[in-house]
């Protein structure tokens, strides 16, 4: 694992910054909150306490453009949560063929931070270490001295557009997570997406947690539903556990398909 570290700079009107030389970064952001007619249903910002984690598929089989409307997608997603020390926290983790340590929960505390770093988040290319991404997810992303809390729901949102190189471990390290109490809502985007895999990445029940979208584009099309779901999430108990062996049948599963028509 490697961690980034990234320092960002934020311009200072009051200290002389010209503001119409930051309309068009404070667009690029407004626009990524603010939700338009062909997003449907506005929904109200989310302010319960909750710790969330995104995990960003940065692998080599992802075009740059394609790269760019994952993180589009997850500022949205982003958006539509009320960001406080005492409501909602935010972290972040990409992987390629490591896990790269973006931002921990207490790295930034007001959604204007957050969604600079998401934007800022590089991508690496390479394989798609998965089981990598989630065992850094589980040992680091909410222990206290990262800016993880006690009593309030721990949320993971994996994306990927395939298969890990190495579905059994990356099963494995998932089933772990889950039984911390982490719960993960697994997003698969396109073709390529070993269906399997993203079950046993997913909490359960799987039409709760789990999505697969037909592309990069069709992402915007389950921006709320992953909101809401992420800000219904409650807080399970651990299951103190071993791990079961992953789950490689196909039977008793539902697979939310979202095609983008437009």
């Amino acid at each position: 694992m490697f961690n980034r570290e990234r320092r960002v700079v934020i311009p200072d009107a009051a200290g002389g910054m010209d503001v119409i030389k930051m309309l068009p970064y404070l667009i690029l952001v407004i626009g990524s909150i603010w939700p338009s007619p062909a997003q449907g249903l506005y929904i109200k910002e989310c302010g319960k306490p909750s710790d969330v984690v995104f995990l960003l598929d940065s692998s080599g089989s992802i075009y740059k453009h394609e790269f760019e409307r994952q993180l589009a997608f997850v500022n949205s997603v982003i958006g539509e949560f009320d960001i406080a020390p005492t409501k909602m926290r935010v972290g972040a983790i990409s992987f390629s063929n490591w896990a790269f340590l973006e931002f921990y929960l207490d790295t930034h505390r007001t959604k204007f931070e957050i969604q600079d770093a998401v934007i800022r988040v590089p991508h690496s290319r390479g394989d798609t270490n998965t089981a990598a991404a989630l065992t850094f997810l589980k040992d680091n992303m909410f222990q206290f001295q990262h800016g993880g809390r006690p009593g309030v729901p721990r949320v993971a949102i994996v994306l990927t557009d395939g298969e890990s190189n190495d579905p059994m471990q990356t099963a494995y390290v998932a089933e772990a997570a889950r039984r911390m109490g982490i719960q993960i809502f697994a997003i698969g985007i396109g073709h390529k997406v070993n269906i399997a895999e993203l079950k046993n990445i997913a909490s359960y029940p799987p039409q709760q947690y789990m999505f697969h979208v037909a592309s990069y584009d069709a992402l915007k099309s389950i921006k709320d539903t992953v909101a809401i779901k992420a800000c219904e999430a409650t807080t399970p108990k651990p299951i103190n556990t071993t791990p079961l062996p992953p789950d490689d049948s196909s039977e008793y599963f539902v697979v939310v398909v979202v095609v983008d028509i437009v």
